[in-house]
């Protein structure tokens, strides 16, 4: 199947060289397997500090999945090692493809947890040749590293409601930035601590400053939690407001504004 240097660029791994290609099986069914060594003597990565080193201890030959060749799943075979750190001890060496007790590669992480977004967790699965619980865990690190990338904003117009989820009566409040349309924050119930939660722990004291405006409906706790929430800070007063002009103005949907400033700050309801 071509030569060595043919198949390591095809696979576009940094610092990693194919040594070996197998196939498993024949047909549509047919599965690369990929035997990848490093590059050069820089010694090994460890994964607690990503200090360098070249002491060994061990190895044992780890599998991961990646991206399909064609119609062809890949699965990449490399000798990880196990080293002496002079800061951590014994630890695993890091490689810069795939996450900590991962299976999967970075890039098909991407893609799925791309690919989730759009369809059901059991649809992606079954698109790139995974079990339902590896396509889980790839959609939950696909988030997380994007919650961890993406910008830190103040928001300036929050929404607050509640969402039902499951047969039971199981209800969740949702923090919400109405003009970028992203999640702040989640907590369970409806009550007026979940939503006060929300507001201190998802919003630090700038951020809480920054903000215009909270839209939310006429649930007295969450009422009571964003009267609460500025409390000794601005002065609250709750004045009537119909929903149509709420409508005409294009500023919130049908329900209950909180908007203030620095010196004051006003609650329309319907």
């Amino acid at each position: 199947m071509g030569s060595q240097r043919e198949c390591t660029r095809i696979l576009g791994l940094a610092s990693f060289r194919v040594e070996t290609v197998e196939w498993e099986a024949d047909g549509s069914r047919a599965r690369i397997r990929v035997w990848i060594e490093r590059r050069g003597t820089r010694g090994y990565e460890c994964s607690g500090c990503r200090r360098r080193t070249w002491r060994v201890r061990d190895h044992a030959e780890r599998t991961w999945d990646d991206l399909p060749w064609a119609e062809h799943r890949v699965t990449l075979v490399y000798r990880q090692r196990r080293v002496y750190c002079r800061m951590c001890g014994i630890r695993t060496e890091r490689v810069a493809f795939a996450d900590p007790k991962a299976r999967i590669t970075k890039r098909l992480r991407q893609v799925i947890g791309l690919d989730c977004q759009s369809m059901p967790t059991s649809h992606a699965a079954v698109r790139h040749g995974v079990s339902w619980s590896k396509a889980r865990r790839a959609e939950q690190a696909f988030l997380a590293e994007w919650d961890c990338t993406r910008p830190k904003r103040r928001p300036r117009h929050l929404g607050a409601d509640e969402i039902h989820r499951g047969k039971t009566q199981k209800f969740y409040t949702v923090l919400s930035d109405l003009v970028h349309g992203e999640v702040i924050g989640l907590a369970k119930d409806r009550t007026e601590a979940s939503l006060t939660g929300l507001l201190n722990t998802c919003l630090d004291p700038r951020q809480r400053a920054a903000v215009k405006a909270v839209c939310t409906d006429m649930h007295q706790p969450y009422l009571n939690a964003v009267s609460g929430a500025e409390e000794g800070r601005h002065r609250l007063r709750q004045i009537p407001c119909p929903a149509a002009r709420l409508r005409r103005a294009r500023r919130g949907p049908p329900a209950g504004v909180l908007s203030g400033g620095r010196r004051d700050a006003c609650l329309w309801a319907r």
